[in-house]
Order: C-alpha cells, then sequence, then structure tokens
C-alpha cells in the first residue's frame, strides 16, 4: 500500500471516521485506520495504524501510530514508528519522536524532533 496522505488515500481505505460534528474524549485504540475530521482529546494508541487527521480537525492528545498524516492540528507529543506528514497549513505543536518526516509548505511543526539513526547501511 502506498503511503496514505491526505490526498491520495481513498475513503473506501479507511476502515473508520469520525465525522466534523464528533467531539471525543478518551482513549483511542486501532490497528488499521482511522480518519478524525472533528476534536478529540485524550490518548491515541495505534502502533500499528494509519491516523489521519483531516483539515479543520482539533487533536489533543498523547499519539502513538505506525503513521500519521496531519492536514488540521494537533497539540501533543507523538510516538511514529513510520511517517509523520504535515500538509500545508497543518501544524504539530509537541514533540515528536518518528523514523521519517515530510512537511508540506505551509505546515508547521513546534517542539522538539527526535529520529533515531537507522541501523542499516
Amino acid at each position: 500500500m502506498e503511503k496514505p496522505t491526505e490526498y491520495n488515500l481513498d475513503d473506501s481505505e479507511i476502515h473508520t471516521i469520525l465525522s466534523k460534528d464528533i467531539h471525543f474524549k478518551g482513549k483511542l485504540k486501532f490497528s488499521r485506520s482511522l480518519k478524525i475530521l472533528g476534536q478529540f482529546e485524550g490518548d491515541i494508541e495505534a502502533p500499528e495504524g494509519y491516523l489521519l487527521i483531516g483539515k479543520g480537525a482539533v487533536i489533543k492528545a498523547r499519539i502513538s501510530a505506525m503513521h500519521l498524516s496531519n492536514s488540521g492540528r494537533v497539540d501533543g507529543d507523538a510516538m511514529v514508528n513510520g511517517f509523520l506528514e504535515i500538509c500545508s497549513g497543518a501544524e504539530v505543536n509537541g514533540n515528536v519522536n518518528i523514523k521519517e518526516l515530510a512537511v508540506e509548505q505551509g505546515g508547521a511543526l513546534n517542539g522538539h524532533i527526535s529520529m533515531p539513526k537507522s541501523t542499516k547501511n
């Protein structure tokens, strides 16, 4: 599967979508894919999952995911075992531990970045 992004992952490939009118507080755990279009506050655990944050979404959470594509706003620390993508107009405010990073022009990352060195040569 190609890396999912807000722009190339078809909604039919997303297993769960929290719509714009949902304001959720608590703990989310999943292993496939989740797209959040509304507001979320709490913890997100998806060590093997794809988390997509839609444009206009506001997330206040501690995040652990395989991949994270952000087109909205994330306030909180993130541990991303694969790639973190910050789309144009999106922002991440918090410390991130990531393997790969892509920030489109107009995207923002405010916090400490940790990218462990690969052991492959």
